[in-house]
């Protein structure tokens, strides 16, 4: 019974990452900022959800660009810039028990140019009572 749950649960999540990375696939235009997969799934509710996350961007004009990942209640972390480009791809190692949101903005400005999520989500929630084994 557990094996066939978790093989269905599994069979839905991959289904689910592949329509959603074609569908923003198609997105795709002058102005963009595209992030595969777009879903992480961590085993128990709570915990951190470990992903390689491929991050691509594209805009019309070249110029200073810099990516910043943002997690709810912390202030949105530097990971990278690029100089006098107006498209790259780059792989980022997520973790994360929260949804993170990925910002493109010019290196001049606090201007916000595109934004893409990961979404966390688990396959088991957490349980708060503490299992006693007892021998007797």
């Amino acid at each position: 019974m557990f094996f066939k749950r978790q093989l269905i649960g599994m069979f839905l999540l991959f289904y689910g990452v592949s329509l959603s990375s074609n569908a923003q696939q198609e997105l795709i235009g002058e102005s963009s900022l595209l992030v595969q997969p777009n879903k992480c799934v961590a085993l128990n509710q709570g915990r951190d959800c470990f992903a390689k996350i491929m991050v691509s961007w594209r805009q019309s004009t070249e110029n200073d660009y810099c990516l910043f990942v943002k997690v709810v209640e912390r202030p949105p972390l530097l990971i990278k810039c690029w100089d006098s480009v107006n498209q790259a791809q780059w792989e980022y190692e997520f973790q994360s028990a929260m949804d993170g949101h990925f910002i493109l903005m010019e290196k001049s400005s606090d201007k916000v140019l595109a934004s893409a999520t990961i979404q966390v989500s688990w396959l088991y929630k957490a349980n708060t009572r503490k299992r006693r084994w007892r021998l007797f």
